[in-house]
Protein backbone atom coordinates (compact mmCIF):
# COMPACT_ATOMS: atom_id res chain seq x y z
CA UNK A 1 0.00 0.00 0.00
CA UNK A 2 1.38 3.08 -1.35
CA UNK A 3 1.48 6.27 1.43
CA UNK A 4 -1.02 8.36 -0.73
CA UNK A 5 -3.09 5.10 -0.92
CA UNK A 6 -2.87 5.37 2.93
CA UNK A 7 -3.71 8.84 3.19
CA UNK A 8 -6.90 8.54 0.51
CA UNK A 9 -8.37 5.69 2.54
CA UNK A 10 -8.01 7.38 5.88
CA UNK A 11 -9.33 11.28 4.82
CA UNK A 12 -12.62 8.62 3.73
CA UNK A 13 -12.74 7.05 7.10
CA UNK A 14 -12.28 10.05 8.66
CA UNK A 15 -15.25 11.91 6.75
CA UNK A 16 -17.28 8.15 6.76
CA UNK A 17 -17.05 8.43 10.84
CA UNK A 18 -18.01 12.14 11.51
CA UNK A 19 -20.68 11.13 9.69
CA UNK A 20 -21.50 8.03 11.68
CA UNK A 21 -20.38 10.24 14.74
CA UNK A 22 -23.10 13.40 14.02
CA UNK A 23 -25.69 10.18 13.59
CA UNK A 24 -24.84 9.11 17.28
CA UNK A 25 -24.90 12.47 18.51
CA UNK A 26 -28.46 13.05 17.10
CA UNK A 27 -29.48 10.31 18.55
CA UNK A 28 -28.14 10.92 22.46
CA UNK A 29 -29.25 14.04 22.12
CA UNK A 30 -33.18 12.46 21.34
CA UNK A 31 -32.77 9.97 24.56
CA UNK A 32 -31.75 13.11 26.32
CA UNK A 33 -35.19 14.62 25.34
CA UNK A 34 -37.10 11.28 26.75
CA UNK A 35 -34.43 11.55 29.64
CA UNK A 36 -37.53 9.69 32.16
CA UNK A 37 -38.13 6.84 29.76
CA UNK A 38 -34.62 6.23 28.89
CA UNK A 39 -33.75 6.01 32.43
CA UNK A 40 -36.42 3.38 33.22
CA UNK A 41 -35.82 1.14 30.62
CA UNK A 42 -32.78 -1.37 31.80
CA UNK A 43 -32.35 -1.60 35.60
CA UNK A 44 -29.21 -1.31 37.67
CA UNK A 45 -27.31 -4.76 36.70
CA UNK A 46 -27.79 -6.74 40.29
CA UNK A 47 -24.75 -9.00 39.68
CA UNK A 48 -22.02 -9.29 41.87
CA UNK A 49 -19.21 -8.92 38.69
CA UNK A 50 -18.09 -4.99 39.64
CA UNK A 51 -18.62 -4.58 43.58
CA UNK A 52 -18.86 -1.45 45.22
CA UNK A 53 -19.10 0.12 41.59
CA UNK A 54 -22.61 -0.69 40.90
CA UNK A 55 -24.40 1.93 42.60
CA UNK A 56 -22.45 4.10 39.75
CA UNK A 57 -23.67 2.32 36.71
CA UNK A 58 -25.74 3.87 34.16
CA UNK A 59 -26.97 3.10 30.29
CA UNK A 60 -26.17 7.03 30.41
CA UNK A 61 -22.73 6.30 31.23
CA UNK A 62 -22.29 3.52 28.56
CA UNK A 63 -23.87 5.83 25.68
CA UNK A 64 -21.42 8.52 26.60
CA UNK A 65 -18.38 6.39 26.20
CA UNK A 66 -19.38 5.02 23.29
CA UNK A 67 -19.78 9.01 21.70
CA UNK A 68 -16.28 8.96 23.22
CA UNK A 69 -14.86 6.04 21.12
CA UNK A 70 -16.29 7.61 17.95
CA UNK A 71 -14.96 11.15 18.57
CA UNK A 72 -11.46 9.82 20.12
CA UNK A 73 -11.70 7.80 16.68
CA UNK A 74 -11.85 10.35 14.69
CA UNK A 75 -8.97 12.98 16.64
CA UNK A 76 -6.52 10.21 16.63
CA UNK A 77 -6.94 9.58 12.83
CA UNK A 78 -6.27 13.34 12.24
CA UNK A 79 -3.49 13.23 14.16
CA UNK A 80 -2.24 10.38 12.28
CA UNK A 81 -2.81 12.33 8.84
CA UNK A 82 -1.06 15.40 10.50
CA UNK A 83 2.07 13.11 11.90
CA UNK A 84 2.46 10.51 9.37
CA UNK A 85 1.69 12.47 6.42
CA UNK A 86 4.70 11.34 4.26
CA UNK A 87 5.93 8.44 6.43
CA UNK A 88 5.23 4.89 5.55
CA UNK A 89 4.42 2.75 8.18
CA UNK A 90 2.39 -0.77 8.84
CA UNK A 91 2.09 0.36 12.42
CA UNK A 92 0.04 3.23 11.21
CA UNK A 93 -2.46 1.25 8.94
CA UNK A 94 -2.98 -1.03 11.43
CA UNK A 95 -4.07 1.67 14.01
CA UNK A 96 -6.53 3.39 11.71
CA UNK A 97 -7.89 0.74 11.10
CA UNK A 98 -9.03 0.23 14.86
CA UNK A 99 -9.73 3.67 15.04
CA UNK A 100 -11.71 4.65 12.25
CA UNK A 101 -13.83 1.39 13.15
CA UNK A 102 -14.54 2.43 16.75
CA UNK A 103 -16.41 5.21 15.40
CA UNK A 104 -19.01 1.91 15.09
CA UNK A 105 -19.81 2.02 19.17
CA UNK A 106 -21.91 4.63 18.04
CA UNK A 107 -24.74 2.25 17.34
CA UNK A 108 -25.22 1.36 20.84
CA UNK A 109 -27.33 4.95 20.81
CA UNK A 110 -30.22 2.77 18.95
CA UNK A 111 -31.00 0.26 21.94
CA UNK A 112 -32.07 3.05 24.59
CA UNK A 113 -35.13 3.28 21.93
CA UNK A 114 -36.80 0.78 22.61
CA UNK A 115 -37.83 2.80 25.71
CA UNK A 116 -39.59 4.81 22.99
CA UNK A 117 -40.75 2.81 19.94
CA UNK A 118 -40.96 -0.87 19.62
CA UNK A 119 -38.16 -2.11 17.60
CA UNK A 120 -38.47 -4.94 15.47
CA UNK A 121 -35.75 -8.13 16.27
CA UNK A 122 -33.86 -7.45 13.02
CA UNK A 123 -33.08 -4.18 13.67
CA UNK A 124 -31.40 -4.81 16.91
CA UNK A 125 -30.17 -8.13 15.64
CA UNK A 126 -28.12 -6.10 12.86
CA UNK A 127 -27.08 -3.42 15.60
CA UNK A 128 -26.00 -6.67 17.72
CA UNK A 129 -23.60 -7.84 14.60
CA UNK A 130 -22.41 -4.47 13.92
CA UNK A 131 -20.99 -3.81 17.51
CA UNK A 132 -19.60 -7.49 17.64
CA UNK A 133 -17.91 -6.90 13.99
CA UNK A 134 -16.03 -3.69 15.24
CA UNK A 135 -15.44 -4.87 18.91
CA UNK A 136 -13.48 -8.36 17.26
CA UNK A 137 -11.88 -6.08 14.26
CA UNK A 138 -10.79 -3.72 17.10
CA UNK A 139 -8.37 -5.94 19.17
CA UNK A 140 -7.20 -7.92 15.82
CA UNK A 141 -6.35 -4.18 14.84
CA UNK A 142 -4.30 -3.73 17.92
CA UNK A 143 -3.05 -6.93 17.13
CA UNK A 144 -1.62 -6.23 14.28
CA UNK A 145 -0.28 -2.69 16.02
CA UNK A 146 2.33 -4.38 17.69
CA UNK A 147 3.30 -7.66 15.39
CA UNK A 148 3.82 -5.64 12.59
CA UNK A 149 5.90 -3.09 14.89
CA UNK A 150 8.67 -5.27 14.70
CA UNK A 151 9.00 -5.52 11.16
CA UNK A 152 9.92 -3.35 7.86
CA UNK A 153 8.08 -4.88 5.76
CA UNK A 154 5.05 -3.20 4.56
CA UNK A 155 4.16 -4.78 1.26
CA UNK A 156 1.47 -7.19 2.80
CA UNK A 157 -0.16 -4.52 4.64
CA UNK A 158 -3.52 -4.25 2.57
CA UNK A 159 -4.04 -7.58 2.20
CA UNK A 160 -3.89 -8.77 5.61
CA UNK A 161 -6.20 -5.48 6.71
CA UNK A 162 -8.20 -6.68 4.35
CA UNK A 163 -8.23 -10.21 6.40
CA UNK A 164 -8.55 -8.82 9.60
CA UNK A 165 -11.49 -7.24 8.43
CA UNK A 166 -13.08 -10.37 6.53
CA UNK A 167 -12.43 -12.54 9.88
CA UNK A 168 -14.33 -9.92 12.00
CA UNK A 169 -16.88 -10.01 9.50
CA UNK A 170 -17.25 -14.05 9.81
CA UNK A 171 -17.40 -14.24 13.59
CA UNK A 172 -19.54 -11.31 13.68
CA UNK A 173 -22.14 -12.83 10.53
CA UNK A 174 -22.19 -16.53 12.40
CA UNK A 175 -22.02 -15.94 16.35
CA UNK A 176 -25.63 -16.38 17.53
CA UNK A 177 -27.83 -13.60 19.29
CA UNK A 178 -30.60 -13.71 21.62
CA UNK A 179 -31.11 -9.50 21.10
CA UNK A 180 -33.35 -9.53 24.18
CA UNK A 181 -30.14 -10.21 26.32
CA UNK A 182 -28.18 -6.84 26.71
CA UNK A 183 -27.59 -5.52 30.49
CA UNK A 184 -26.98 -2.27 30.73
CA UNK A 185 -23.79 -2.29 29.56
CA UNK A 186 -24.95 -2.88 26.28
CA UNK A 187 -22.75 -6.33 26.31
CA UNK A 188 -24.18 -9.47 26.60
CA UNK A 189 -25.05 -11.10 30.23
CA UNK A 190 -21.86 -13.32 31.75
CA UNK A 191 -22.59 -16.75 30.77
CA UNK A 192 -24.97 -16.39 27.85
CA UNK A 193 -22.50 -16.82 24.87
CA UNK A 194 -19.16 -18.88 26.02
CA UNK A 195 -18.10 -18.73 22.71
CA UNK A 196 -18.62 -15.16 23.09
CA UNK A 197 -16.11 -14.62 25.53
CA UNK A 198 -13.97 -17.46 24.43
CA UNK A 199 -13.49 -15.52 21.09
CA UNK A 200 -12.96 -12.42 22.65
CA UNK A 201 -10.44 -14.18 25.32
CA UNK A 202 -8.67 -15.00 21.97
CA UNK A 203 -8.85 -11.39 20.71
CA UNK A 204 -7.40 -10.33 23.77
CA UNK A 205 -4.99 -12.79 24.19
CA UNK A 206 -3.53 -11.49 20.14
CA UNK A 207 -3.04 -7.85 21.76
CA UNK A 208 -1.14 -8.97 24.67
CA UNK A 209 1.12 -11.06 22.30
CA UNK A 210 1.23 -8.42 20.22
CA UNK A 211 2.45 -6.02 22.60
CA UNK A 212 5.23 -8.73 24.12
CA UNK A 213 6.66 -9.00 20.71
CA UNK A 214 6.62 -5.11 20.10
CA UNK A 215 8.38 -4.91 23.34
CA UNK A 216 11.18 -7.77 22.89
CA UNK A 217 11.93 -7.24 19.44
CA UNK A 218 12.97 -3.61 19.58
CA UNK A 219 16.14 -1.69 21.49
CA UNK A 220 14.53 1.61 20.69
CA UNK A 221 13.58 3.59 23.78
CA UNK A 222 11.06 5.70 21.84
CA UNK A 223 9.57 2.63 20.21
CA UNK A 224 9.19 1.19 24.04
CA UNK A 225 7.36 3.91 24.66
CA UNK A 226 4.99 2.90 21.98
CA UNK A 227 4.69 -0.19 23.27
CA UNK A 228 3.53 0.98 26.51
CA UNK A 229 1.00 2.91 24.93
CA UNK A 230 -0.57 -0.23 23.03
CA UNK A 231 -0.92 -1.93 26.81
CA UNK A 232 -2.48 1.32 27.88
CA UNK A 233 -5.02 1.88 25.01
CA UNK A 234 -5.65 -1.70 24.63
CA UNK A 235 -6.67 -1.64 28.55
CA UNK A 236 -8.79 1.53 28.07
CA UNK A 237 -11.14 0.32 25.04
CA UNK A 238 -11.41 -2.63 27.32
CA UNK A 239 -13.34 -0.69 30.02
CA UNK A 240 -14.78 1.24 27.68
CA UNK A 241 -16.48 -1.88 26.04
CA UNK A 242 -17.39 -3.82 29.04
CA UNK A 243 -18.67 -1.48 31.74
CA UNK A 244 -21.10 0.86 32.82
CA UNK A 245 -19.73 2.21 35.97
CA UNK A 246 -18.83 6.00 36.29
CA UNK A 247 -15.62 5.14 38.15
CA UNK A 248 -14.50 2.58 35.46
CA UNK A 249 -15.28 4.54 32.38
CA UNK A 250 -13.49 7.69 34.11
CA UNK A 251 -10.40 5.36 34.40
CA UNK A 252 -10.43 4.24 31.44
CA UNK A 253 -10.73 7.55 29.65
CA UNK A 254 -7.56 8.31 30.79
CA UNK A 255 -6.17 5.03 30.06
CA UNK A 256 -7.44 5.85 26.26
CA UNK A 257 -5.87 9.32 25.71
CA UNK A 258 -2.58 8.19 27.79
CA UNK A 259 -1.83 5.10 25.50
CA UNK A 260 -2.65 6.76 22.70
CA UNK A 261 -0.14 9.95 23.30
CA UNK A 262 2.54 7.45 24.09
CA UNK A 263 1.62 5.29 20.91
CA UNK A 264 1.47 7.81 18.22
CA UNK A 265 4.30 9.73 19.90
CA UNK A 266 6.76 6.72 19.97
CA UNK A 267 6.37 5.93 16.55
CA UNK A 268 6.44 9.15 15.57
CA UNK A 269 9.88 9.73 16.81
CA UNK A 270 11.18 6.10 16.25
CA UNK A 271 10.60 7.27 12.44
CA UNK A 272 11.55 10.49 12.68
CA UNK A 273 15.25 9.35 14.48
CA UNK A 274 16.02 6.43 12.26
Amino acid sequence: MTIKNRNILIITGIILSSVLFLLGVFLFVLCLINFDKVSRLLPVYNGKLWGWFVPFNSIWVSMGAGLFLGLGGIVSSLFVVNLFQKTQTSEISFYVLFSVFSVLEVFRMVFPFQALYTLSPDLLLSVSRILLFSRILGMLALAGTGIFSSQSNSSQTGKIISSIIAISFFFALYIPFDTGMWTECLIHKPGYLSMFFVLYALCVGAAFFSFYCSTEAQTSGEFRKAAWGILFLFLGYLGLLLTSSLVIVCIAVVFYVLGTVLLLRGIHRYYLWN
